[in-house]
């Protein structure tokens, strides 16, 4: 009777790490061109952080790290924000676009992969820089993937905590 109990309990004890250790954010990328758009929607982030990216390419795999960007601050306050990052691709064809959430826990910074995204680049692009939104604190009101708020702007949270 206890082995049946035991297999049950550990499958529960599984199942709650899996759920619990998944980075579960939508995130996607639209390609326009040469031009990619990534959004990442409901992004844990510190408060009065400005959110920002690098970009490293190799071959045929883009990596994107969402970096607290310069500006930033900290907050005893942590956020739900939309982010959406836009850059070019100067060569035509197939990519793995892969997305870096930056956790930090005790102080301590490192990178956790949550995004692997297939993409395809039809046209030789013009190497226009990296540029990026962010929601206030709650996301874009809209829900819809629209940026409304530049980056740099203050957070009505940010505003409180300062």
């Amino acid at each position: 009777m206890t082995k049946p109990l035991l297999r049950v309990a550990l499958a529960l004890l599984l199942a709650f790490a899996l759920i619990h250790s998944s980075h579960a954010d939508p995130i996607w990328a639209e390609v326009d061109g040469s031009t990619v758009t990534v959004y990442h929607l409901g992004a844990v982030y510190n408060c009065c952080w400005v959110l920002d990216a690098e970009l490293y390419f190799t071959e045929g795999t883009i990596d994107l790290y969402e970096i607290e960007g310069p500006g930033s601050e900290y907050c005893y306050c942590f956020c739900e924000l939309d982010l959406s990052f836009h850059f070019e691709v100067n060569e035509p064809g197939d990519y793995l676009l892969r997305v870096w959430y930056l956790r930090t826990e005790d102080g301590s910074y490192e990178y956790e992969l949550v995004a692997e995204l297939p993409i395809v680049i039809e046209e030789e692009g013009e190497g226009l820089p990296l540029w990026s939104d962010q929601s206030d604190c709650g996301g874009w009101v809209t829900g819809a993937p629209e940026p409304v708020i530049e980056t740099g702007s203050w957070s009505v949270i940010k505003k409180l905590y300062r």
